[in-house]
C-alpha cells in the first residue's frame, strides 16, 4: 500500500492537503507587496533572503468571494517545484499526515459543496483520513499556472522593495488595508525579518529548524534529526512503562513508541490523544516520535544569530538549550534533542 506525506491547512473552513515534498518553508503572514499587470489571485510578492517569490490568495483562485480580511494568524506556505516558488496564503497550517493513495477518491461529483468548479482543475482528490475529509490539491497544476503568468520577479521588483523611499506608509496599504497601526507593525517586522539579505556563500551555512509548541511554549529543533512530521492514530498504552512514554502506534508496519519530553523541560504533560500532532525523529540508533501540541514552521537563519542560552526560558535546563534566537517579537529557544535523549530515562527507552 502506497502512503504519501500531506501537510495539512485550512481555508475557508474546509481542510486542504499538499504533498509535503514540494513545500519549502512556513511562516506567518508578513507584509507583501503588490504588483501591477498580474491576475487577481497573486496578490503581491515578497523578499525572502533576496529572493523575489509571488504571493497567491487561493480565494480568488478558487472564486471565492474575498474581501481581503487578512488575519495575522493566516500564514503562508512557500511551495518549490525545479526552479519555480510560489507561496500560497491560508487560514491555519495544522500538521503532516501519512495518507493511503486508497484513502483518496479522484471521482469529484460537480454537485460536492466541498469543490467548486473553478477549483476542480486543481484538486487531485479527496482523502477520507480519520474521518475527516480532506481535499488534496495538485500542486504541479498551480505552480504551472504561475509559471503562464510569466510574473515579473526581476532585480527591479527587489529593489523596489528594498528601497526605503518606496515603502508604502503605515496608515495605507493596498494589502491588508483594514490593518491597525499595531498589525501593520507586525506584518512590517515579519517582512523585515524575511528580507534580511544573506551574501550567496552564506547561503549554505544557514541553519534550518522546526519550530514547535510545546504547552504555551516555543520551541526550535534541528530539523536534521527530523524523519517526517505525522500525526498519532490507534495508540496502545504499555503497562508498567515510565510516565514519559506514552505509549506505542502501528506506523507503516513497525511499532513506533511516542514519547512526552516534557517531563525533563520543566513543562506541564502532554494530554496524548488521537491526530495529535508527532515528530518522528532518530538520534543515534533511537527512532521515536514526540508528541508536540502544534508543529508551527520551517525556519532558518544565519548561525551567529544565536545568542548565549542562559537568558533562555526557564522551562529549558541549560544544557538542553543551544541557544536562544530571535523569531518574530519573541525570543525562542534552540532545544538540544540530543542531549535530551542521552538522559538516563530515555537512554534506556
Amino acid at each position: 500500500m502506497s502512503e504519501h506525506s500531506y501537510t495539512t491547512f485550512t481555508l475557508n473552513n474546509l481542510l486542504y492537503g499538499i504533498d509535503t515534498i514540494f513545500v519549502e518553508e512556513i511562516f506567518y503572514l508578513p507584509e507583501i507587496t503588490p504588483v501591477p499587470e498580474v491576475p487577481n489571485d497573486i496578490i503581491g510578492i515578497i523578499n525572502i533572503r533576496g529572493n523575489i517569490v509571488p504571493i497567491m490568495d487561493l480565494n480568488y483562485r478558487f472564486g471565492y468571494q474575498t474581501t481581503n480580511n487578512y488575519q495575522l494568524t493566516d500564514s503562508v506556505i512557500i511551495l518549490r517545484w525545479l526552479n519555480l516558488r510560489v507561496g500560497i496564503l491560508v487560514n491555519q497550517v495544522h500538521d503532516v499526515r501519512s495518507i493511503l493513495e486508497q484513502e483518496i477518491t479522484q471521482e469529484i461529483s460537480h454537485d460536492q459543496t466541498m469543490v467548486r468548479e473553478p477549483e476542480e482543475k486543481f484538486v487531485k482528490g479527496i482523502a477520507d483520513n480519520n474521518n475527516q475529509l480532506i481535499i488534496i490539491l495538485d500542486i504541479e497544476k498551480i505552480l504551472n499556472y504561475i509559471e503562464e503568468q510569466e510574473i515579473d520577479v526581476s532585480e527591479n521588483s527587489l529593489e523596489e522593495i528594498e528601497d526605503k523611499n518606496n515603502i508604502v506608509p503605515l496608515k495605507v496599504s493596498q494589502f491588508f488595508p483594514n490593518a491597525s497601526l499595531q498589525e501593520r507593525e507586525i506584518l512590517q517586522n515579519r517582512s523585515n525579518n524575511l528580507i534580511t539579505l544573506i551574501q550567496e556563500e552564506d547561503n549554505e551555512n544557514l541553519e534550518t529548524i522546526a519550530i514547535i509548541k510545546l504547552q504555551n511554549e516555543f520551541l526550535g529543533i534541528d530539523v536534521n534529526i527530523v524523519q517526517e512530521f505525522i500525526t498519532s492514530r490507534k495508540i496502545t498504552p504499555i503497562p508498567c512503562s515510565e510516565e514519559h512514554i506514552l505509549g506505542n502506534m502501528n506506523f507503516r508496519g513497525e511499532i513506533l513508541t511516542l514519547i512526552d519530553i516534557t517531563y525533563f523541560l520543566n513543562i506541564p504533560p502532554m494530554e496524548i490523544k488521537n491526530n495529535s500532532p508527532v515528530i518522528l525523529i532518530t538520534i543515534d540508533d533511537l527512532t521515536c516520535g514526540i508528541v508536540v501540541s502544534e508543529i508551527c514552521e520551517i525556519f532558518s537563519f544565519a548561525p551567529q544569530n544565536i545568542l548565549d542560552s542562559s537568558n533562555s526560558i526557564q522551562a529549558v535546563k541549560e544544557n538542553y538549550s543551544q541557544g536562544i534566537i530571535q523569531y518574530q517579537d519573541k525570543m525562542l529557544t534552540l532545544l538540544d534533542l540530543k542531549e535530551v535523549f542521552h538522559t538516563r530515562e530515555l537512554a534506556r527507552t
